[in-house]
């Protein structure tokens, strides 16, 4: 029998290219049988994602299964963060990008994913906190280039997929200006001229092995600053390779800094993202939220730890 019996399903119905109708319907087939509640919700608008998964405990659910992007799966995090208490989130990825189930070792296949409510164990994941808009982000905030990119349109979206984000960057690429940039690394203040800064929970993808910086865990208690200053067309070809074969060091356009807690300020003021979503523009505050929701990964999953992380907590299923 499986550890949960009482399921509430999310699903976000303008996600992707998923339909639907077809979403539920596998959710259904593949729950009910086995399950004594299994009760499916479609969002309509903003934040149904977080309040239902805010009322999931009072409600007697003791699993939060979300269909849905990157963007919906934050909404529902923070719903359970801000609940009575903690109980498992599950995923289907319907996303564009779906990054946190890739981060996850969750498979992008839903009637693969779905599996994991009969066969997957449970993990703390760090979240990040911003204190000015009391949001939750579990990806990437970021202010300046980044945000500009994640403005692609949901039309461009829906029919380019992660494209979209690709031909974003590209007509902004040739419009970068660097800016006086001061960063509030726990105690202490760096001033640095760049045109982006990122604030990163999830860095890094090891069923693919790829990192956007050096050391980058979910599951050390730190935030990961990254600080990008290239200009050039050529500048930004070669950054890009760096990223791509893991060589982060001795390049004088990115720089790598870790905090648990991160203010950005610019002279300039820049654009801010959070999760993929504009939030307005510079100051940026966040700080970091250890094991601040607990998830349902495969049973191959590792959460690997920074071997300086002082935590220890164990990552062994909990009964709910």
């Amino acid at each position: 029998m499986p550890d949960y019996q009482r399921v509430l399903a999310i699903i976000n119905p303008v996600s992707g290219t998923h339909n639907p109708d077809d979403t539920a319907k596998l959710i259904r087939e593949r729950l009910e049988p086995h399950l004594s509640v299994v009760e499916v919700r479609f969002t309509t608008g903003a934040n149904d994602a977080l309040n239902w998964a805010q009322g999931a405990v009072d409600e007697g659910f003791d699993l939060v299964l979300v269909a849905g992007g990157d963007g919906t799966v934050v909404e529902a995090m923070t719903g359970l963060i801000k609940g009575p208490k903690l109980i498992p989130l599950a995923q289907l990825p319907t996303g564009t990008a779906s990054q946190i189930a890739r981060a996850l070792s969750i498979s992008l296949n839903l009637e693969e994913a779905i599996e994991l409510v009969y066969s997957g164990r449970t993990v703390y994941l760090d979240t990040a906190y911003l204190p000015q808009h009391d949001r939750y982000f579990a990806l990437i905030s970021g202010a300046g280039f980044d945000a500009r990119v994640m403005e692609a349109p949901r039309g461009l979206k829906r029919r380019l997929g992660f494209f979209a984000y690709v031909l974003m960057g590209i007509w902004h690429i040739f419009n970068l200006r660097k800016t006086d940039v001061t960063l509030e690394l726990d105690d202490h203040i760096k001033k640095v001229r760049a045109h982006t800064v990122l604030i990163a929970n999830i860095g890094r993808i090891d069923d693919i092995d790829f990192a956007i910086g050096p050391d980058i865990w979910h599951h050390d208690g730190t935030l990961d600053v990254i600080v990008v200053a290239s200009l050039s067309f050529g500048d930004i070809l070669r950054l890009s390779w760096r990223v791509l074969t893991g060589n982060f060091s001795n390049y004088r356009d990115l720089r790598y800094y870790k905090a648990r807690r991160v203010r950005i300020d610019s002279k300039r003021p820049l654009p801010v993202q959070i999760d993929g979503d504009p939030l307005g523009t510079t100051p940026l505050e966040a700080e970091v939220v250890p094991d601040g929701v607990l998830v349902l990964v495969p049973q191959h999953y590792v959460p690997r730890k920074h071997e300086s992380d002082p935590r220890q907590r164990s990552t062994e299923p909990e009964a709910v």
